[in-house]
């Protein structure tokens, strides 16, 4: 094994571990999982990696880097709704950075144990409106559409992921 392929390996692990831990909270881990993003595109682009995956992760990385700044110019003005004259609407600028998290778990080029660490993730996003619904029973002010959401982000993943460990699994009878 080269050095090359050696920080691929070890950027590629830290990135993988970043965006699962980034992704817990997208809001206050953003950093984490924008830094996750962009180590999984370094990785892609210091290991012989082809094309597709380059672009691949570089996209990913692109998504997530959008989502955050958008969040993050959002946050110093003030957030959106409420007193802030802005629509909640524009929280969706936000989405692409859900979206680069997503991908990374399961989009070209992920590796197979993102894949099962992706399960895991999409699980968790799948549980997050369960838990918020069971906190704010009595709430009426309860966001149904960023519920909704987290609950279609936690499902693609989920889905997107058994898809891939699915796709490489070897068939029965080809050896």
């Amino acid at each position: 094994m080269t050095t090359r392929e050696k920080w691929g390996q070890a950027l590629a692990i830290l990135g993988g571990l970043a965006v699962l831990v980034g992704g817990i909270d997208p809001l206050d881990g953003g950093v984490v999982l924008f830094a996750g993003t962009a180590l999984l595109a370094a990785a892609a682009f210091v290991s012989p990696a082809d094309r597709t995956v380059q672009r691949a992760r570089a996209t990913n990385f692109a998504l997530a880097a959008f989502g955050f700044g958008a969040i993050g110019v959002l946050s110093s003005g003030g957030g959106v709704g409420g007193a802030t004259g802005r629509p909640l609407f524009w929280a969706l600028l936000g989405l692409p950075l859900v979206a680069g998290w997503s991908l990374s778990f399961w989009g070209r080029g992920s590796l197979r144990w993102m894949n099962w660490l992706g399960l895991l993730a999409g699980g968790w996003y799948l549980a997050l409106p369960l838990l918020v619904l069971r906190k704010s029973r009595t709430n009426p002010h309860i966001l149904w559409p960023v519920l909704i959401a987290l609950a279609v982000f936690g499902l693609l993943t989920v889905v997107g992921c058994v898809w891939r460990v699915r796709q490489r699994r070897p068939i029965a009878g080809n050896t």
